[in-house]
């Protein structure tokens, strides 16, 4: 029997993530909006990725980093070269 101490397929909500967006927002916070084919994700530094257990650790202008235990994710913007 296969058994897993967590969901194989949770890290497949943002496996094909995007960074669409960086707002500064009042107070220096930064908001990012993230893109992926589970749906788009408007989020803040600490705040969890929609019922994952992925959280946002950092937003700089260029990209976003999650955090799910010891797994680290970084989600940038589409490179538009990949666009046909």
């Amino acid at each position: 029997a296969i058994s897993f101490d967590k969901n194989p397929f949770e890290s497949d909500v943002l496996s094909n993530a995007y960074l669409t967006g960086v707002m500064s927002v009042e107070g220096g916070y930064k908001t990012a909006i993230i893109v992926s084919d589970y749906g788009s994700f408007v989020v803040r530094q600490h705040d969890q990725i929609g019922k994952t257990k992925w959280v946002v650790k950092e937003i700089t202008d260029s990209e976003v980093t999650v955090k799910n235990g010891d797994a680290e994710l970084k989600i940038a913007f589409k490179d538009d070269k990949d666009e046909d």
